[in-house]
């Protein structure tokens, strides 16, 4: 059982986007380490570009492998314990046998006692219900529930379309991008990353608050379309400075959508569904993680690695954002009033 499902339409924004926020802040922080040591190897050291990068992808190695002993360390604790639900106990009659003698008042009474205990129950369920319900009718009101497999895999698809074009301008081939036109070095490309993904990681827990007041679709579409225009910009920046106001214009909005995307794929599917469309989704986002890179390399291969950014803008605009904003409006007379 995931976040998904264990959290409210309302937190669901809060807890997916303090999470892309932790990521990128990480992944920040990991930029500006690699980019100095990568520096202080080649410059100080005395090391060569390939046996840097070697003992690096060393290092991660190590690392890793590190993380793994402790994840098969952790006890089976860590888990949500669900209370089991009670069974269906059979009513003593001991306290009514055991009052026979003393007539109707006796049972009247053990009667309106369990009246008065049941009463503030059911206000405790109605006002739960009424919480959940404002929730529902808050994000809900702009989001159709499917019962079908069918409307997650149009979802999944669409998002790995989105995952595509955001892995061919990744900051792996962004680093590549700038070494080879403007000659930066590494320590200067760890600072700029550093910058732009701490940015990156403020704005994700703007999203939420944009998804909250807007709901998912305006949120995802209006972060996309600032994001795309940024990103078609990054080809014609003349010098390394200009580019840095490109990636931090577009790093502004990068995460923005992360939280209401989820939002929008767990509120589209049924409850009980949820964990296999959030399954589906971080299987599929391998699959595309993988096929990107090997397009910006046959055009970085081909002198040609700009045009990554334009074709990426271009796909994201015409199958992205109109495959969601198609299936919003094709759903729109089904959501509920």
């Amino acid at each position: 059982m995931g976040i998904a499902e264990m959290s409210t339409p309302r937190e669901k924004s809060d807890y997916f986007s303090w999470y892309s926020c932790f990521a990128v802040c990480c992944k920040a922080v990991g930029s500006l380490i690699y980019g100095w040591f990568i520096w202080i190897l080649e410059k100080k050291v005395g090391f060569s570009k390939i046996d840097t990068y070697k003992i690096c992808f060393i290092t991660v190695t190590m690392l890793s492998s590190f993380d793994m002993y402790l994840v098969t360390r952790m006890s089976d604790k860590v888990e949500l314990q669900l209370p089991d639900e009670p069974d269906n106990v059979e009513e003593e009659e001991e306290p009514l046998i055991s009052e026979v003698g003393t007539g109707i008042e006796s049972s009247s009474n053990y009667g309106s006692s369990d009246l008065k205990t049941a009463e503030p129950a059911d206000a405790a369920n109605n006002e739960t219900n009424s919480i959940e319900s404002d929730e529902l009718s808050d994000l809900h009101t702009k989001v159709h529930t499917s019962t079908g497999y069918w409307k997650i895999f149009q979802l999944v698809f669409l998002y790995n379309v989105d995952l595509l074009c955001m892995a061919m301008t990744m900051d792996t081939w962004l680093s590549y991008y700038m070494v080879d036109r403007f000659n930066a070095d590494s320590k200067t490309i760890g600072t700029i990353f550093l910058i732009i993904n701490g940015v990156n990681a403020m704005m994700a827990l703007v999203g939420t608050v944009f998804c909250k007041k807007y709901g998912p679709i305006y949120s995802m579409m209006g972060a996309h379309v600032i994001g795309t225009f940024f990103t078609f910009l990054i080809p014609f920046a003349p010098d390394l400075p200009t580019l840095c106001l490109c990636l931090l214009g577009r790093n502004m909005v990068k995460t923005m959508d992360q939280g209401p995307k989820t939002v929008y794929l767990t509120l589209s599917v049924d409850k009980d569904k949820q964990s296999y469309a959030l399954a589906m989704q971080n299987t599929f986002s391998k699959l595309s993680n993988s096929i990107a890179p090997i397009i910006t390399g046959i055009l970085a291969n081909a002198d040609m690695q700009w045009f990554s950014f334009i074709l990426a803008g271009i796909v994201r605009i015409s199958v992205y954002e109109v495959g969601v904003v198609s299936l919003f409006w094709k759903d729109r007379h089904l959501i509920p009033k």
